[in-house]
């Protein structure tokens, strides 16, 4: 723990909340996944949002499709992540 990352690496607190989890009870572990649902479920709908009106502009804008489709993969992947 206390030698530094290698490059790149991150990590993720719900993880490491799990981690220590078998010290929690089972009403304090419901609370910390109900926590990290919700806080997903907010931008997952503005993604999806973005999506439906990225991907409805798409087929009429022809002259900037290709732009549209690097923001909608990119838009895919932080969906992905998520």
């Amino acid at each position: 723990m206390a030698s530094p990352l290698p490059e790149g690496a991150s990590r993720e607190p719900l993880f490491i909340q799990f981690f220590f989890a078998g010290e929690l009870s089972d009403e304090q572990i419901g609370r910390v996944l109900q926590a990290e649902l919700e806080q997903t479920r907010q931008p997952l709908a503005l993604y999806g949002s973005i999506y439906q009106c990225l991907t409805e502009k798409l087929g009429t804008l022809t002259a900037k499709r290709r732009a549209g489709i690097f923001r909608l993969l990119t838009l895919e992947f932080g969906i992905a992540l998520n």
